[in-house]
């Protein structure tokens, strides 16, 4: 039973290792692309940029157009 026990602590913390370095390169990638999309869109051709891959679909929204406040304020 300790030998089992020690796997499975072995386990959990390679596991909690794996999803923290996952969630940091994800945090990077998200980074890069939001930098990368700014200056990609300077000339301010596109409102919004949409993926078409698993993750979300939206990649940029010009912020004149976030009504985030407006929901928050009329929830309240």
């Amino acid at each position: 039973y300790k030998k089992q026990a020690e796997l499975e602590e072995m386990r959990d913390r390679m596991a909690k290792s794996f999803v923290d370095d996952q969630q940091a390169f994800n945090k990077q990638l998200q980074e890069k692309l939001d930098s990368f999309l700014a200056v990609y869109n300077a000339d301010k051709r596109y409102t919004f940029i949409f993926s078409h891959i698993k993750g979300g679909p939206l990649l940029y929204h010009d912020e004149a157009y976030n009504i985030t406040k407006d929901v928050v304020d009329g929830m309240n």
